[in-house]
């Protein structure tokens, strides 16, 4: 952090900035924080490519870090509270999620194993998104047994478990689908809806401090949209309900 500090002052220009970032990553390739620094400046320029490209090669970088013998590379454990230990992980959920919008379910479920692996207690709450994964990768079991971890005060968690019916069982409980417009009435809306605009909006109120439950709704739509493109019968089914 102190050598962050030192090269990017408050005033750096952004494209000095960007340079510097990646002289620093090329004298020091484990540096995470500087990486996660560039990914998320290529970002905010809307250079998603780049910054994806970023993530993935910091992470490539902390698997060599891994011992190569698979008992002691499960005994490595991180410290969340701790930035050098923080941002591997900030890194390993943002390239997994990377993965999992352009349906590489595989890779990303890989890398978000290896999060829960670093972190028990799930800091990052990448078990939703590794749920997802599971029920993509059709791993029922899998999916059974990390279903209980998720928040149930959370839509996710009911969304996926629907998701699973459908997947697994090619029928949704009726009671589920009731469960789901008593508790979460704006997600249930915005998945039978026929049209998710981006609008001026809901793009304002997404970046808000407190969205409202519709734009939250449509966020969570939108980034499980890839799932209902592939199985586009769960929704129908799911208003059916």
């Amino acid at each position: 952090a102190a050598l962050i500090r030192k090269i990017l002052p408050c005033e750096a220009d952004p494209a000095d900035a960007e340079s510097r970032l990646r002289e620093l990553l090329r004298k020091y390739p484990w540096h995470f924080q500087a990486a996660w620094m560039l990914a998320e400046a290529y970002s905010q320029a809307r250079e998603f490519q780049k910054a994806c490209e970023i993530r993935f090669q910091a992470c490539q970088k902390l698997m060599e870090l891994f011992p190569e013998d698979e008992q002691d590379a499960d005994s490595i454990t991180l410290d969340f509270d701790r930035p050098e230990h923080r941002y591997p992980l900030l890194l390993l959920q943002a390239s997994a999620i990377d993965h999992f919008l352009i349906s590489e379910y595989e890779l990303a479920a890989a890398m978000l194993e290896t999060v829960l692996d670093l972190d028990e207690e799930d800091h990052l709450g990448v078990s939703t998104t590794l749920a997802f994964c599971y029920v993509a990768l059709g791993e029922r079991e899998s999916f059974d047994a990390l279903l209980p971890d998720l928040d149930k005060k959370q839509p996710e968690k009911m969304i996926a478990a629907l998701w699973a019916q459908h997947r697994f069982d090619r029928k949704l409980d009726p009671t589920l689908i009731s469960a789901c417009k008593t508790r979460f009435p704006a997600v249930y809306a915005e998945f039978i809806a026929e049209e998710h605009p981006l609008t001026e909006a809901y793009l304002a109120d997404i970046d808000s401090d407190r969205p409202t439950p519709e734009s939250r709704a449509r966020l969570l739509w939108l980034q499980t949209e890839h799932l209902w493109q592939s199985d586009a019968d769960f929704p129908v089914q799911l208003k059916k309900g």
